[in-house]
């Protein structure tokens, strides 16, 4: 769809939605996974997290899920945050940004009706508190963002981290 309420918008020519793996048919999913913003890997080949911190992000969700669980990869903001439209610089959304997104967050919600929801850093974890105000979002649990985890010296104890924070936030 497109929507032309941010500044973000004038610079991004489409918009990276989602990504779902679903093991059996189902129109709804087990997690909903939510990051910040697509990176320049998932502008040009137009789905979530596809480059190095998808790598990083799959290989938690290896580690942390069994096989038959159904999830979605979505992003705060739907549009690549480019600063100008060179595309030369990608930004950090501002939380009004991510306000202007939420209908379209709050849409694939309702729709997938997730049991889980993961925050992929913090400002995934500001959006998901925002559209806990308007959906009925009671749990979530915010992990380290991939981007950060696989840039961090001490990789394999966030990668740890965040795998077992999953893994707890679904058993209970």
């Amino acid at each position: 769809a497109s929507c032309s309420k941010c500044d973000i918008s004038r610079y991004c020519d489409h918009k990276v939605t989602h990504y779902i793996h679903t093991p059996r048919p189902s129109p709804w999913v087990d997690i909903l996974f939510i990051g910040e913003a697509p990176g320049e890997s998932e502008y040009i080949n137009e789905e979530p997290f596809i480059g190095p911190s998808g790598e990083c992000l799959r290989s938690i969700i290896i580690e942390a899920l069994d096989d038959d669980i159904s999830y979605c990869i979505t992003n705060s903001i739907l549009c690549t945050p480019f600063t100008s439209e060179s595309r030369y610089k990608i930004g950090t959304p501002s939380l009004s940004e991510v306000k202007e997104c939420q209908p379209h967050i709050a849409a694939l919600y309702r729709k997938l009706q997730p049991k889980y929801i993961v925050a992929l850093g913090k400002t995934a974890e500001k959006s998901v508190i925002s559209l806990a105000r308007i959906l009925p979002i009671k749990h979530y649990v915010q992990v380290l963002h991939p981007s950060r985890i696989s840039q961090s010296k001490d990789y394999n104890y966030q990668f740890d981290k965040a795998s077992l924070a999953i893994q707890e936030y679904i058993s209970k």
